[in-house]
């Protein structure tokens, strides 16, 4: 069975993970802690220990809103990028060429296939 968590060692745990005490908020024997992107968790505030099962689930709520907020960064990340694409802007970092067309800065030129022979 695991031990019961130091309530200043979980207030440490909850500030690396970029999470703040929200005063004024909480009722009673309980505080709510809130990260930068708005998630929110409840921390019980009954003494020096938090059960070793109900920090379990606190860190189980952090981890996943932790989670969320990266997808939510890969997916503005992506649409920023499929936006760009379609402005014809290429990627960061591709240096300003796409495709194997433009070699020295210059689009290849097609061979003439003649439709007219010059003067014939």
């Amino acid at each position: 069975m695991a031990a019961p968590k130091k309530r200043s060692d979980a207030e440490k745990d909850l500030k690396a993970k970029g999470f703040t005490k929200q005063p004024g908020r909480g009722k009673g024997s309980h505080e709510v802690w809130k990260d930068s992107n708005g998630n929110s968790v409840t921390v019980p505030n009954h003494g020096k220990e938090i059960a070793a099962g109900t920090w379990r689930s606190i860190e189980r709520q952090t981890s996943a809103a932790q989670q969320r907020a990266a997808e939510q960064e890969a997916a503005k990340q992506a649409k920023e990028a499929q936006r760009l694409a379609g402005q014809g802007i290429p990627p960061a970092g591709s240096g300003g060429r796409s495709g194997s067309a433009q070699q020295g800065g210059k689009a290849a030129k097609k061979p003439d296939r003649g439709k007219s022979r010059g003067g014939r």
